[in-house]
């Protein structure tokens, strides 16, 4: 397999309805838990209670990413 390609054996990708674009999509994690929808870019949280569902960000979450995540 191309190099270029193998990066992307490490994606985490799951189908899920988003909330925002009320559409069945992809979402791509941003990190655990956290999701972006591919089709319109909104950023959801996964929650699992009996089902998976993806819920918008609210501002603790945000906060959370923020603070937690490394943008370098």
């Amino acid at each position: 397999m191309n190099s270029k390609f193998k990066m992307f054996n490490k994606i985490d990708t799951v189908h899920g309805y988003c909330e925002e674009c009320c559409e069945e999509t992809i979402m791509v994690a941003i990190v655990s838990d956290f999701y972006r929808c591919v089709g319109c870019g909104f950023d959801l949280r996964q929650h699992i209670n009996g089902s998976i569902k993806y819920l918008k960000l609210d501002e603790s979450d945000k906060k959370w990413i923020k603070d937690n995540v490394n943008n370098g």
